[in-house]
């Protein structure tokens, strides 16, 4: 079991962001840098906006971040090409997602916040557990405090699977043990591809976020000292 209560945040330098992590951060929405409600600019140097040319669709400006109206569908997609997170094999395929958030309700339909198809995606699926597919495969990582994911205040949450495809979460950088009903597929192997933003199923768009989302960092690479200064870097930014 892991250890509820067990804190990572362990002082890394003020001086640290996430363009420390070079070629290996492949996603940066950072709060309140090239943001308006067209287009929010990745601070990566693979160039991953989001972007929305739909006025209907498009969230308000808010904190820095993305205010997400579920029942106005709004929602982005990645610019480029997708973001491939690949199979863990021993050696790669391991990920760190880190995300600031404050969910305004759950309304029974999910809350995506990642995806590119039904097959593909990352989700709040209640206020107590998060599902990931990977192409295919389901991961339900429920953790066992209730209300973890409450509607209406700030946190920040972290997946981090390692290479060999163990998933662990944490919450405002405390890693969280996981309830022994309804967790399934804690080591999930697969790929997933990633090119939209708040919704699930970037063709015909369902699972609409609903919240504010401040901030996203995603390394396609797995390094406990990188969920370290990671996690320090948004409980520090943020005051969580």
């Amino acid at each position: 079991m892991l250890g509820l209560g067990t804190s990572i945040i362990s002082g890394a330098p003020i001086a640290w962001d996430p363009s420390i992590l070079g070629s290996n951060l492949h996603l940066w929405l950072k709060n309140g840098v090239d943001i308006a409600v067209g287009q929010w600019n990745d601070q990566s140097q693979y160039s991953h906006h989001a972007v929305q040319g739909t006025s209907g669709d498009q969230a308000a400006v808010s904190g820095g971040g993305l205010d997400f109206e579920q029942s106005e569908g709004d929602h982005y997609d990645f610019a480029d090409s997708p973001i491939t997170i690949p199979a863990a094999n021993g050696s790669t395929g391991g990920y760190i997602l880190a995300m600031v958030v404050n969910i305004e309700s759950y309304d029974g339909t999910q809350n995506g916040f990642l995806s590119s198809a039904t097959d593909n995606f990352l989700e709040f699926q209640t206020d107590d557990k998060f599902r990931l597919n990977y192409n295919g495969t389901t991961s339900v990582l429920l953790p066992d405090t209730n209300n973890l994911w409450a509607a209406g205040s700030k946190f920040f949450f972290t997946i981090v699977r390692d290479n060999d495809g163990a998933q662990t979460i944490y919450k405002n950088g405390t890693l969280l043990d996981y309830a022994g009903s309804g967790t399934s597929n804690l080591t999930n192997t697969g790929t997933v591809d990633i090119n939209a933003l708040g919704c699930r199923n970037k063709a015909t768009a369902d699972r609409f976020f609903d919240g504010v989302i401040y901030e996203v960092i995603l390394s396609l690479k797995y390094d406990a000292g990188f969920v370290t200064d990671i996690n320090t870097y948004l409980s520090e930014k943020f005051s969580l």
